[in-house]
């Protein structure tokens, strides 16, 4: 079940019967939780844009946390449900990985993002729902910015 919080403007999940405020989901894992950050919604022309990020500690982390995000109830009606990018450095060597999900060269702005900023043990993902109009290079500049927020919350 799916409730909106009209005061806070946050999206409320009912996971087992009980409710989670998306600026702080917590992810199960084997005997961890996770916590997935999110970002304010960035809307332009309709189309409305969500950053997630979350900590990771190593390659089947950020495989668990994408497949959460994809799995969520709001997420499943989005057009670009996950964009992704992530880097982890275990013994100092950097493994990194991205994903565009339909939205060309979004997971490669995600991914410099990282870089540039030397991001490491992180996973960001945005999720983008299509207004209907063409954005042109304007979504490269939401993309980034629901990411970069969605990463300073950690």
């Amino acid at each position: 079940m799916l409730a909106r919080h009209v005061a806070r403007q946050h999206w409320i999940f009912r996971i087992n019967s009980s409710l989670i405020n998306t600026a702080a989901i917590h992810c199960r894992k084997s005997h961890s939780d996770t916590l997935i950050t999110t970002s304010e919604v960035v809307t332009d022309r309709q189309s409305k844009f969500i950053g997630r990020a979350a900590r990771i500690q190593s390659k089947e982390d950020a495989e668990n946390i994408l497949k959460t995000v994809r799995e969520m109830k709001a997420v499943r009606k989005a057009s670009h449900r996950a964009m992704y990018a992530w880097r982890n450095c275990p013994n100092n060597e950097i493994a990194e990985g991205m994903g565009n999900d339909g939205e060309s060269g979004a997971g490669m702005v995600l991914l410099n993002m990282l870089r540039q900023s030397d991001w490491r043990n992180v996973i960001v993902i945005v999720t983008r729902f299509y207004g209907g109009k063409p954005l042109g290079p304007d979504r490269f500049r939401h993309i980034r910015a629901v990411a970069r927020e969605a990463l300073e919350k950690l």
